[in-house]
């Protein structure tokens, strides 16, 4: 609606924009609304994921299918309406001024079930495809790493894997090789 009242009534000065990315936020998850336009204008970002892939690495199939097994369980729309929002999410990793993204998945995320063995499949290949791209940094914390004691969260990066030997742990679970 706002693109058309924009199209009618703005002439071209953008004056709905502002609108759009409240009601773009509105449809997001409460506790993700500050962190949403932060992560848009960010010029880097380090990310840790131990539970389940990463937002902004997910696939659609996968992000559907862990949303809707929420509890209490979100309507079909909500479903949607969430799927919709997170895939957007996507758009920073093709923007002009490119975010140099760092990820360090945990090794269980890669082996934990969500949805099918089609949409783990697709997942891991969707994983790996990112992981190429050249403002990904992309590491495997394998499952034996030895994080004790105080200081285990400054020593993750040094425990995971090498990019290319990351690379190869996911192409290997998603049954791909190049």
């Amino acid at each position: 609606m706002l693109v058309q009242l924009e199209r009618v009534l703005g002439g071209g000065t953008s004056v709905f924009d502002e609108m759009r990315e409240l009601v773009r936020l509105e449809k997001l998850p409460e506790q993700f609304r500050g962190y949403a336009p932060i992560e848009q204008k960010a010029v880097a970002l380090w990310l840790y994921a131990n539970h389940v892939v990463h937002g902004l690495f997910q696939t659609e199939a996968y992000a559907r299918a862990l949303i809707a097994g929420g509890r209490p369980e979100p309507s079909p729309e909500r479903v949607e309406e969430l799927v919709v929002a997170r895939m957007a999410r996507k758009a920073l990793f093709d923007r002009k001024q490119v975010c140099e993204i760092e990820l360090v998945l945990d090794e269980s995320v890669l082996r934990r079930p969500i949805g099918s063995e089609e949409v783990m499949r697709e997942q891991l290949a969707y994983v790996a495809e990112c992981a190429r791209r050249r403002n990904v940094n992309l590491q495997v914390l394998p499952l034996n790493a030895g994080l004790e004691g105080e200081y285990a969260g400054a020593k993750i990066r040094a425990q995971a894997l090498d990019p290319r030997r990351s690379l190869g742990v996911i192409e290997e679970l998603a049954g791909v090789r190049r």
